[in-house]
């Protein structure tokens, strides 16, 4: 069919309008709109069939060069190359992924996901975590798109929390996002979500100055560095003594993580199909993130004690955590190192009860032995 001569066509807009924005508003695009606007031009109308007329079996008359009107300015094709091109770079997924980071805005402070002390994740330490809350989805996205991966733990202070209080402790983690993929999360109802499981190392200690918003997401403000590779207040004598004593009493718990353990089994996965995460090359790792390899050997000590702490409850973790940011080297390896040693303890005496047929790992016995 071909419209008559009188018909106009639609305005068009500017060939460099982004399809994607023309697209979203009425026009002549949008086939709804066709059928809505009986007012529209007779080329695109389907509401007015009268508009519409079937070619005449007889062809008019040429008419004269006197009485031909002047020639029309050729009008521009319905769909610009342009456009066509950004239509389909704005429905190509890593467009899409590109938009989506550029959405996210950069808040002030540090974006910080609020933890138990069980779940605090010291320097040296890595973890697989399920992700799956809206907060915490959002603190990952804007530490991917704003810091470089790096967000923050702030631990809950549950002595308040029973008091229906919400409150931080002085202490917390510097964590760093390594990887993210997708995922998706069941609720107990059966209802699905997306989610992420990011792998992840603490690299460093904050101490939260001030909560400076909740929602979104919690930001504080804390100081950018920590005291983790400083030199110590009080270095000890012997370094290499020290060191392989508290290598010793890692690897015996290390040996013992089939018994019982605090990693997840999300944690537990990613180690046995990565072969391992072995304590020197944790702290390496930690080393390089931060951009300062060639540190002296009490700030090496201290991040491996700390490295250490994943054979240890939460509680002992902030502990260490706290003594490494005063710089109380002497006083963290002391602690740690009779804490696995205390640990391995408790793991060995698990494993012999559990051979008797007394006790297993998920069993309230544990409480007693503990």
């Amino acid at each position: 069919m071909v419209a008559p001569p009188s018909a106009s066509l639609p305005s068009q807009r500017n060939s460099l309008t982004p399809a994607f924005v023309a697209a979203s508003e009425p026009s002549f695009l949008s086939p709804s709109h066709w059928l809505r606007s009986p007012s529209s031009s007779a080329a695109f109308s389907l509401a007015s069939p009268r508009h519409f007329s079937l070619p005449s079996p007889r062809p008019s008359p040429r008419p004269s060069s006197a009485s031909r009107p002047p020639s029309a300015p050729r009008r521009p094709p319905l769909l610009a190359p342009s456009r066509l091109i950004l239509l389909a770079a704005a429905f190509h997924p890593s467009a899409a992924y590109s938009l989506f980071r550029a959405d996210t805005p950069k808040a002030r402070g540090l974006a910080c996901i609020p933890v138990a002390a069980s779940k605090v994740v010291a320097p040296g330490q890595r973890e697989t975590m399920h992700i799956y809350d809206a907060s915490s989805l959002q603190v990952i996205r804007h530490a991917q798109a704003h810091s470089d991966g790096i967000y923050g733990q702030v631990v809950i202070d549950e002595a308040a929390a029973r008091e229906r209080v919400f409150r931080v402790l002085e202490i917390g983690a510097r964590v760093k996002v390594l990887s993210v993929r997708p995922s998706v999360h069941t609720d107990k109802f059966g209802g699905s979500s997306s989610s992420l499981l990011a792998e992840v190392i603490g690299v460093g200690v904050i101490q939260p100055e001030s909560v400076l918003s909740k929602m979104p997401f919690m930001t504080i403000s804390c100081a950018r560095e920590d005291s983790l590779l400083l030199p110590p207040a009080d270095p000890p004598v012997d370094f290499a003594e020290v060191t392989a004593s508290l290598h010793e009493a890692a690897a015996l718990c290390e040996t013992l993580d089939g018994v019982t353990n605090y990693k997840g089994p999300l944690s537990q996965a990613s180690e046995r199909s990565e072969g391992g995460w072995p304590l020197s090359s944790r702290v390496e790792r930690v080393l390089e993130l931060r951009g300062h390899k060639d540190v002296c050997e009490g700030a090496k000590l201290a991040l491996q004690a700390l490295a250490s702490t994943a054979h240890l409850p939460g509680g002992k973790r902030l502990e260490a955590m706290e003594l490494a940011q005063r710089r109380q080297l002497n006083e963290l390896v002391k602690l740690v190192e009779e804490s696995l040693r205390d640990e391995a303890r408790r793991r060995l005496a698990i494993k012999s009860l559990a051979e008797l047929g007394q006790v297993d790992d998920s069993s309230e016995d544990l409480d007693v032995i503990e």
